[in-house]
C-alpha cells in the first residue's frame, strides 16, 4: 500500500464538503459508529499528518516529505486501521472513503489555517514543525497513543 496523500484542489474539497453537508443530518447520523482503541489511534495519526502536510505545505517547509519517508511502516499502518474501520462500520468502498475523509481533512485544516496570515501561522506553526522533523517511529507511536488517550472521550467507543 503506498502512502496516501490527499492533494486534490480546494474547490473539490468544497464541494465535497458542500455534498456531504446537503445530504443532512440523518447521513451524518448513519455516518456516526463506534471505535476501537486502534482506530482512535489511526484516526488521530491522520489528523497528525494531514495537518503536518498542510502546514509544512503552506510554510514552504519539506519536514512532511521527511516525515513520511521517516515513518512510512506506521503509517501505512494506521492507514490499513483506519481503512478496516470504514470497512467493518460498512462502507461500500472503504479505501474511497479513506481517502474522502483525508480530503475532508485536509480541506478543514486548510480553511482553518486560511483565517490566519501567512507569516503568523508559519511562525505559530514553527515549533510543530519542528517536532514532527524529530518523530520517528516509536516517538510517533507514543506521540498518538497520548493523543489519543487525551482525546478518547470525543469519539464513540465500542463496547463489548
Amino acid at each position: 500500500m503506498n502512502i496516501r496523500v490527499a492533494s486534490r484542489t480546494i474547490g473539490m474539497a468544497i464541494a465535497f464538503s458542500a455534498l456531504v453537508n446537503a445530504a443532512g443530518p440523518a447521513a451524518a447520523a448513519a455516518a456516526v459508529h463506534c471505535f476501537l482503541p486502534q482506530e482512535i489511534e489511526a484516526q488521530e495519526a491522520a489528523r497528525y499528518q494531514v495537518k503536518l502536510m498542510v502546514l509544512s505545505d503552506t510554510c514552504g517547509d519539506t519536514v512532511y516529505r521527511r516525515f513520511t519517508v521517516r515513518n512510512r511502516a506506521e503509517i501505512v499502518q494506521y492507514q490499513g486501521e483506519l481503512i478496516a474501520h470504514f470497512r467493518r462500520t460498512g462502507a461500500r468502498n472503504a479505501e474511497r472513503t479513506f481517502d474522502d475523509y483525508l480530503t475532508s481533512l485536509a480541506n478543514e485544516i486548510s480553511l482553518d489555517a486560511g483565517h490566519t496570515p501567512l507569516a503568523s501561522l508559519c511562525s505559530q506553526s514553527a515549533q510543530f514543525l519542528a517536532e514532527a522533523d524529530h518523530l520517528d517511529h516509536e516517538k510517533f507511536r507514543r506521540y498518538i497513543a497520548a493523543k489519543a488517550a487525551e482525546r478518547k472521550s470525543a469519539y464513540p467507543q465500542c463496547r463489548g
